[in-house]
């Protein structure tokens, strides 16, 4: 058997098993999530140990007595090739496109558990799973421009100015790894969830056009924890057709890598935000904020809703 017939017979021995996986647990979406959380974080700790052990490899070999501000540009170069966006993207590839599929999949099993929902998925928006497929590995490798070189260059300055000596940033840099794999964890941590809730909604939303359903109400989980903007949405009563329209736009912003205005489209709110505009109906509400997730750790969904 040739090499790409053995691929293409894994990956659909891998989606059987996933879709037997979402199938048969009641809580499949959390026991998916921490199966994510747990991909990403390993992936981290991995590469930020290679980043680490290639970083001392480089100090060892400098002749300068202190650390000069091009030694400090070649780690972070150093540390680029093992933590940056293709490092993470290759170590996430195949468990993210697994699970990715399998959440959405898991947003479709919820819709039609619901009682009175009457659907047979002949098949699956397999477009709609490619693209988001592709947009959450960028969001994976997006990482590095919005967190780790951040992270690691304010380190890395910090150590020009203070003018280490070899031996003293070798010492440093160990013990300071440690901890700056371990704060790494709540980045992580935010965008597994985030990525997993974004991507449950859009597979309801498949199974909500599928079933015909006609509206959906949004449904907070309402405690000491609930966002104010989560407050204002719950119990909305939405049109399916807006749903869709907001993640068309999302899908075909993904599609062409214009991740800007991805993020415009389906806007991540803060509590600094002007919340009045949410108190209209559903029917009115601003396009970009019509499906859940509404802000990062979100844990509103939408639900079927009869009239």
């Amino acid at each position: 058997m040739s090499n790409l017939k053995t691929q293409i017979l894994i990956q659909a021995l891998a989606r059987r098993l996933t879709r037997a996986r979402v199938l048969k647990s009641e809580d499949a979406w959390e026991k998916l999530y921490r199966e994510l959380q747990d991909a990403m974080t390993r992936a981290w700790d991995d590469n930020m140990r290679n980043a680490a052990a290639a970083a001392l490899d480089h100090l060892r070999e400098l002749d300068q007595s202190h650390f000069t501000e091009e030694d400090a540009q070649l780690i972070h170069e150093t540390l680029e090739n093992r933590v940056g966006v293709v490092a993470m993207i290759a170590a996430l590839y195949g468990p993210l496109l697994n699970l990715t599929e399998a959440f959405y999949r898991t947003g479709i099993q919820e819709v039609v558990a619901t009682r009175g929902v009457d659907v047979s998925f002949r098949h699956l928006d397999q477009n709609a799973i490619n693209i988001t497929q592709r947009a959450n590995l960028y969001w994976v490798g997006n990482s590095w421009n919005t967190y780790t070189d951040k992270l690691l260059r304010q380190s890395l300055t910090d150590y020009f100015k203070q003018g280490y000596s070899r031996q003293q940033l070798i010492e440093r840099l160990a013990n300071d790894f440690a901890g700056l794999t371990e704060r790494g964890h709540h980045y992580w941590n935010l965008l597994a969830d985030h990525i997993a809730t974004r991507t449950r909604e859009i597979g309801r939303i498949d199974a909500y056009t599928s079933a015909q359903i006609k509206y959906i109400q949004i449904r907070a989980h309402l405690d000491a924890r609930t966002s104010d903007v989560c407050r204002k949405m719950h119990g909305k009563i939405i049109p399916v057709e807006r749903l869709v329209a907001q993640r068309d736009a999302y899908l075909k912003a993904a599609s062409e890598r214009d991740m800007e205005t991805a993020k415009q489209v389906w806007h991540m709110w803060k509590e600094s935000d002007d919340l009045s505009q949410l108190d209209v109906p559903g029917e009115k509400l601003p396009t970009n904020t019509v499906m859940p997730p509404y802000h990062f750790r979100c844990r509103t969904i939408s639900v079927v809703y009869f009239r």
